[in-house]
């Protein structure tokens, strides 16, 4: 009481009023007083606080707060670290990825599954891989046919080389031949005999010229499509028979052996009756031509399916050819033996009117090697069979 008095607390109408502070026993304390006021009677309130409980509190509270801050900034540091892995691994895999694609390497894809725009991003990446994979293997695949094509180019040069100078041989050797025969005629006194020789031979070697420039016309006019197909449907073993009626002669000349190897139904093809003869004939004629005395020719007609007839005709030879001799077998002036005789009267324009006339019709051609020697065979369209059974169902008028 002595102290409020002191304090003059009984004078001030400031309240509460911190009194004073001391210490004791129990620590420092803090004084508060309070006053209530009922009608003439006034009531004093004092209130003592000792100071060591609230420090403590307040230490305590100071250091529960250091913990919780440096609690709070491990586990921010640890969720700053996850989330922070989580945006850059993703970057790191397109970093990874994007290198490998530079280098040409498209063998792995990026593998990114976290729902936002880097999945998005990925999955961009990963098509634009493929589409580049894709355009370099179309590059790749261009440039090895744009190898082939100037290798093709190249090859044809030389062909058309070899055509030129080969042409130019075919007509230098009766040309010579005519020119030297026709002088020895014209400034020397020869025997009737004689010049009936000298004019045999210019004769043959005029037929001769004429021959080489029909066919060269004849394979100009089939490869550059200018002739027109007559289509028409005809027996081609009628026409095989007629074909090797005209050239028995050489066939019994050369005492060669035919083989027919034919189904009992006659076959009906659909063709241009003059081309498909005119190649027939070449066929025949170069078989006969190059097997030798006593060998043997096998004549195949059999239905490969409902709508395709194959003939093939194979001549025995010494050696089976080479692939590249079957590779070229059809090329203007080519042949297999190289040899250039006269009496043979070959150009080596037969077979590549052959397959000028095949492919005119649209059908393949072909060379091979078999058992029984070298077969060239080529396939024509069937009659149908509806059409055949409305043709027998026809009957004949008397």
């Amino acid at each position: 009481m002595e102290d409020a008095t002191a304090a003059g607390v009984f004078q001030t109408s400031s309240l509460p009023l911190v009194l004073t502070t001391r210490s004791d026993r129990s620590g420092s304390t803090l004084d508060y007083y309070d006053r209530l006021s009922h009608e003439e009677d006034t009531i004093y309130i004092f209130l003592r606080t000792p100071q060591e409980p609230i420090t403590l509190a307040a230490n305590l509270a100071v250091r529960y707060n250091l913990y919780l801050a440096l609690l709070s900034f491990v586990l921010a540091a640890a969720l700053s670290y996850f989330v922070a892995r989580r945006i850059t691994r993703p970057i790191e895999q397109i970093n990874q990825a994007t290198e490998r694609i530079s280098r040409m390497n498209f063998s792995q894809q990026c593998q990114i599954h976290t729902g936002d725009e880097l999945e998005s991003l990925s999955h961009n990446i990963n098509d634009m891989a493929v589409k580049l994979q894709d355009y370099i293997q179309q590059l790749e695949l261009n440039q090895q046919l744009l190898e082939k094509d100037l290798q093709r180019e190249a090859k044809t040069s030389q062909l058309r080389q070899e055509f030129i100078a080969n042409v130019s041989h075919d007509f230098k050797t009766p040309l010579t031949l005519i020119r030297a025969y026709a002088e020895t005629l014209r400034n020397q006194q020869l025997s009737p005999t004689e010049q009936q020789q000298y004019c045999d031979i210019i004769l043959e070697e005029s037929s001769r010229m004429n021959r080489l420039v029909t066919q060269l016309l004849q394979l100009s006019r089939l490869e550059s499509g200018a002739i027109q197909l007559e289509l028409s449907y005809f027996p081609i073993e009628e026409l095989l028979r007629e074909i090797l009626h005209h050239n028995q002669l050489l066939i019994q000349q050369k005492q060669l052996q035919i083989h027919w190897d034919c189904q009992p139904a006659e076959h009906i093809v659909q063709g241009d009756y003059q081309r498909i003869e005119q190649a027939l004939i070449n066929v025949l004629e170069n078989a006969i031509k190059y097997t030798l005395a006593d060998g043997d020719i096998l004549l195949q007609i059999r239905s490969q399916t409902d709508q395709l007839c194959r003939i093939a005709i194979t001549n025995s030879c010494q050696q089976p050819l080479s692939d590249e001799q079957l590779e070229h077998l059809f090329i203007s002036f080519y042949k297999a033996d190289e040899s250039r005789h006269m009496d043979q009267q070959s150009f080596g324009l037969g077979l590549a009117i052959v397959k000028a006339t095949m492919d005119l019709h649209q059908q393949p051609c072909s060379a091979r090697n078999t058992p029984q020697g070298l077969e060239i065979a080529f396939t024509l369209p069937l009659l149908p069979e509806d059409e055949t059974e409305e043709d027998d169902s026809i009957e004949p008028e008397s």
